[in-house]
């Protein structure tokens, strides 16, 4: 809608802009798009680094597990078991550019190879493929500082502290104490419905 008249607006009226430079760059709808989708969908590989490199904090979110798909892409089996063979033999690990989707922002990511493990009765315990960690830009990562600057407090707050934190421990605890109220409130609903029955009740949170 147009602010001052109320007027709707097609998609062919409708602009963006970024600043830049000290000015405002105007950009059509399709230039926004284009600029989302740099790279498309799929996973590039860009090199290999040593696994002494990589870091337990550059894994900055859930970890993937890749394997290929014969269906889709041929060839796609042998190749990924030679690079996991060659990585695993020179303690390697594949740099790639991913991206899960067209419009999605880049990710580069570290493969780590995961060999193929049976037992012994030849039963598939460890799958042969990439695990792949999504790795941090620049601005991921924080600089903390060493030292904090702050008052110790004083004995007595601590002996406070201490005891008000022993309230809150419950003795001889089992899960079967409490009752999940989101599943509890699901399976009678479910009931209700089954049994063409009145809506049940709010089920209380222990």
């Amino acid at each position: 809608l147009e602010i001052d008249t109320g007027e709707l607006l097609d998609d062919s009226q409708v602009t963006s802009y970024h600043p830049y430079g000290g000015k405002n760059i105007t950009l059509t709808k399709d230039e926004v798009k284009s600029m989302r989708s740099m790279y498309p969908s799929g996973l590039q590989l860009l090199g290999f680094k040593p696994l002494a490199q990589l870091a337990d904090y550059h894994n900055i979110k859930s970890a993937l597990f890749l394997r290929p798909n014969e269906n889709r892409i041929a060839g796609s089996s042998l190749l990924m078991q030679a690079l996991i063979e060659r990585s695993s033999a020179k303690d390697m690990f594949v740099v790639a550019r991913m991206n899960l989707r067209d419009a999605q922002v880049p990710r580069i990511v570290a493969l780590l190879p995961q060999q193929q493990q049976v037992n012994e009765f030849g039963d598939v315990v460890v799958p042969a493929g990439f695990n792949c960690i999504t790795l941090p830009y620049a601005d991921d990562i924080r600089q903390i500082p060493d030292v904090f600057a702050c008052e110790m407090p004083e004995m007595e707050l601590i002996d406070k502290a201490i005891e008000i934190c022993k309230g809150f421990q419950i003795e001889q605890y089992t899960p079967k104490m409490y009752d999940n109220p989101h599943l509890a409130r699901f399976n009678a609903t479910l009931k209700a419905l089954t049994l063409n029955q009145p809506e049940q009740e709010r089920v209380e949170d222990t």
